[in-house]
């Protein structure tokens, strides 16, 4: 029995598409139009925010009103910030460095981006689904075994930086698809990766054997 990843599914019941995250918006310098893409986890290479930054670079072009969000710290961020500035998009972008709070900004964002080259199964992927939120991602690792393409999220090739902009840019702009996304991927979240969940599927094991 492959005991997997489960959180605390509890903490995140209160995210919604009606939380109040004006003062965050306000923090960052961000209006109520602004859609924003966040991206957590450490700033290194093999989380692949190089990647994720070229993406929005070009999909900002085609929806202006986008901001991206850096949630995290680690050697890359000297980099990540010239590499904005290099691409003209520094305006857009915030990186907010590592952050306790981070489910504060789960709630704000419309799509969370997770564009590792390597990857285990992510927690914080389990969290934006426990949200609602949409999420997308590469496909590797363990990745692929919870964001299921269409079902409750999307997939993209590892390092494709064109697949990750069109699915930006289609996804921020279907606002209709996206929260359908988010709402299955809460129930399949709650349903298989909460502790509760777990729970239950460790006393049907025990009560097999």
């Amino acid at each position: 029995t492959v005991v997997e990843n489960a959180i605390d599914a509890g903490e995140f019941f209160g995210c919604s598409k009606y939380e109040d995250t004006s003062h965050l918006r306000r923090e960052l310098g961000f209006t109520d139009r602004n859609k924003i893409v966040v991206s957590i986890g450490r700033l290194s290479k093999e989380k692949g925010q190089a990647v994720g930054l070229k993406a929005y670079a070009e999909a900002v072009k085609q929806v202006p009103e986008a901001r991206l969000v850096f949630v995290g710290s680690g050697p890359d961020e000297l980099k990540l910030q010239q590499l904005a500035e290099e691409l003209d998009v520094r305006w857009g972008i915030r990186f907010v460095g590592h952050r306790k709070n981070v489910v504060d900004y789960v709630r704000l964002a419309d799509i969370i981006l997770l564009s590792s080259v390597p990857e285990g199964l992510p927690t914080v992927v389990l969290e934006a689904f426990a949200c609602g939120k949409l999420v997308i991602a590469t496909a590797v690792g363990g990745t692929p075994e919870i964001v299921r393409e269409g079902e409750t999220g999307v997939l993209v090739a590892t390092g494709d930086e064109r697949g990750l902009s069109r699915a930006i840019v289609r996804y921020l702009q279907d606002n209709e698809v996206r929260e359908r996304l988010g709402a299955n991927a809460r129930e399949f979240v709650v349903t298989n990766y909460s502790f509760d969940g777990h729970a239950r599927k460790m006393a049907y094991v025990c009560l097999a054997l």
